[in-house]
């Protein structure tokens, strides 16, 4: 749901990069930790809202970070949960570096 009340799904690859819900703003939280992978870096963040991050300007990083961000959110912590949304996303394939980003990212909200 936005922030108006409409009810919106996300499908499509492109839905997680022109709606960034889950990228951090203004607002800092604490720090769970910064990660590199294939040379991307991103960080978690845990805030009052959520579970957010903040990352470099590659799509596939946003789009994978966005897609966990929504599901961990939902109190969804499965590993291969969380990678079946992910391929469900029309228009990305998953590849190694989504793999690693998300293992990276699950192992972090365990500690």
């Amino acid at each position: 749901m936005d922030s108006c009340g409409c009810q919106t799904e996300r499908k499509f690859a492109s839905d997680f990069l022109a709606r960034q819900v889950f990228r951090l703003g203004k607002r800092k939280g604490k720090e769970m930790g910064s990660f590199e992978v294939n040379g991307r870096k991103f960080s978690i963040y845990e805030t009052k809202e959520g579970y957010k991050y903040l990352c470099d300007q590659c799509p596939l990083l946003i789009i994978t970070l966005e897609a966990v961000m929504e599901e961990v959110n939902k109190g969804n912590k499965d590993e291969s949960q969380v990678m079946e949304r992910i391929s469900s996303i029309k228009g990305l394939t998953v590849n190694q570096m989504i793999r690693e980003v998300v293992v990276k990212v699950m192992e972090c909200l365990r500690e």
